[in-house]
């Protein structure tokens, strides 16, 4: 195992190493295997700009889906998955803004579709979770103020009406910089 760590070590404080393909050509440094490495000193200064900023899209990805069904485990794995890339992401989470405001352990008639004060109220707190994603989207973000990459929210909830869906569409259509 130490010897592993030795070469792990080794491998990361040598110059990066790129594989050669077995295309044709005679080049004197071009090895004839494919499985050969051939070093590249300049390469480092392909990884000096980060793609995202380059990319100057604004993106909302809204979830849909039944309670418990996975919905805030994907979005999770998104931001994740985004945050590796370089791009700011945030999650916004209705559940999370009507447990904040206080209706933690709601009771059962607060989902009822039946009843209309209720789910007003739910599409109220969907909507200030979506306005508060949109103001996050057009704000300079923390990583850097002068950021003019890619920036994406998430937006968590549950959204299986298709007037809710609707009304999700028509709110980032009116926002700035965002393509619906």
């Amino acid at each position: 195992q130490r010897s592993r760590m030795r070469e792990v070590e080794r491998l990361l404080s040598a110059p990066p190493l790129v594989s050669s393909g077995s295309g044709g050509g005679g080049g004197g440094s071009v090895p004839s295997s494919p499985t050969q490495l051939v070093r590249i000193p300049s390469s480092r200064s392909r990884y000096a700009v980060n793609p995202m900023s380059v990319i100057g899209e604004r993106v909302v990805i809204a979830m849909v889906g039944l309670p418990a069904r996975g919905k805030s485990y994907t979005s999770r794995a998104i931001e994740h998955y985004f945050t590796f890339l370089g791009c700011p992401v945030k999650l916004f989470n209705a559940g999370s803004r009507r447990r904040d405001q206080g209706l933690a352990g709601a009771a059962s008639s607060f989902f009822d579709p039946s009843n209309s004060d209720a789910k007003q109220q739910r599409d109220q707190l969907a909507m200030e979770t979506l306005d508060d994603l949109l103001a996050w989207l057009e704000a300079p973000h923390a990583c850097d103020e002068t950021w003019s990459g890619c920036a994406c929210g998430i937006f968590d909830a549950t959204n299986t009406t298709v007037a809710r869906r609707r009304a999700v569409i028509e709110r980032c259509a009116r926002a700035e910089g965002l393509r619906a």
